[in-house]
C-alpha cells in the first residue's frame, strides 16, 4: 500500500509514462515468447529515429528501472524497452564464461551505459543491437 502512495503523488504524466512502460514491458515479454527473434527486431524497431534529449532518455530510464524493478522483468526485457523508447541508444548483450554461464544486457547512449551499468563491466560484448 505504501508504494500506492508513492504512485498515487506523482504528477499525473508521470504516472502514465509509468502505466505506458509497464505495457511495454508486458508486451515485450510476450512477444519474446512467442516470435523468433529476427521477427521480433522487424516488429520492435519500427518506429521514429530522431535522437531523443537528455531529459527524456533519463525520465525513460528511471521508468523502465522502477517498473522493471516492481514487475521483476529480465535486464534484456528492460534494455529492450528502454531501446524502443529511446531512439539514440543501443542494447549490448555480454556473456561471462568458465564453470557457469551467465549472460547480461545493458543499454548505451552517447559512449555510457544509461541501464545495466552495475554489471556490465563483468561481461564480454557478444551482441550489439544499434
Amino acid at each position: 500500500m505504501k508504494r500506492l502512495g508513492k504512485y498515487l503523488a506523482l504528477k499525473p504524466r508521470v504516472q502514465l509514462r509509468l502505466l505506458y512502460v509497464v505495457f511495454l514491458q508486458g508486451v515485450t515479454r510476450f512477444l519474446l515468447t512467442v516470435l523468433p527473434f529476427k521477427t521480433f527486431r522487424k516488429v520492435y524497431g519500427r518506429g521514429k529515429k530522431e535522437e531523443s534529449s537528455d531529459v527524456r532518455a533519463e525520465e525513460m530510464v528511471y521508468a523502465v528501472r522502477t517498473t522493471g524493478r516492481v514487475l521483476k522483468t529480465t535486464c534484456l526485457v528492460q534494455a529492450l524497452v528502454l531501446k524502443h523508447l529511446v531512439n539514440d541508444s543501443r542494447v549490448v548483450i555480454g556473456v561471462i564464461g568458465g564453470q557457469s554461464f551467465e549472460a547480461h544486457a545493458w543499454v548505451e547512449r552517447k559512449g555510457e551505459v544509461i541501464l545495466g551499468e552495475a554489471q556490465h563491466a563483468l561481461f564480454s560484448p557478444i551482441w550489439v543491437w544499434e
